[in-house]
C-alpha cells in the first residue's frame, strides 16, 4: 500500500467514524429531549401538585400491563414513585400513566420475569389491581427500589 492509498483510506474511515458519532450524539439528543418532556408532563406536574412522597419519583423500567396481553406489551422507560395515597407509574414513550389507589392494590409480589421479559439482576415488582372491577397486573423495576 503507497501513501496515497494510506492517506485515502485514512480519510474514508475519519469520515465514516464522524458520521457515526453524528448520528449518535442526535439519537441520544433525541432521547434526552423526549425524557424531559416526559419528566415535565408527569414528575414535574406532580411537584406542583403538593404531594407527600414515601419513595420519591425514581426512574424505571415499564415492564408492562398484563390486559394488554403478552403479544401487545408496550415496555418502557418512565418513572415509579408511592405517594400517602397511592402508587403512580409512568412510560415516557408512548405516553403513559397509571395511578393505583392503595384500596385497588390487592396483592404486591416480585419475580425476575414478567409477559415474557425476563431479568436476572433486577426482579420485576408485580402490582395485582382491580380497576373498575377488572383485574389487571402491572410490573415495573428501577435500580433504586
Amino acid at each position: 500500500m503507497d501513501i496515497n492509498n494510506f492517506i485515502w483510506f485514512s480519510g474514508l474511515i475519519f469520515g465514516v467514524m464522524m458520521v457515526v458519532f453524528l448520528v449518535i450524539r442526535v439519537f441520544v439528543g433525541r432521547i434526552n429531549r423526549v425524557w424531559n418532556k416526559h419528566r415535565a408532563e408527569t414528575v414535574d406536574k406532580w411537584n406542583t401538585e403538593d404531594i407527600e412522597y414515601i419513595l420519591e419519583p425514581i426512574g424505571g423500567q415499564f415492564g408492562g400491563l398484563e390486559s394488554m396481553g403478552e403479544k401487545m406489551v408496550i415496555r418502557g422507560v418512565g418513572f415509579v414513585a408511592l405517594t400517602n395515597k397511592d402508587l403512580r407509574v409512568t412510560r415516557s414513550t408512548p405516553s403513559g400513566q397509571w395511578i393505583i389507589n392503595f384500596r385497588q392494590i390487592k396483592k404486591i409480589i416480585t419475580r425476575h420475569y414478567f409477559l415474557g421479559k425476563r431479568s436476572d439482576k433486577v426482579p420485576f415488582i408485580v402490582i395485582r389491581f382491580v380497576k373498575d372491577s377488572k383485574k389487571d397486573r402491572l410490573g415495573f423495576f428501577g435500580k433504586k427500589l
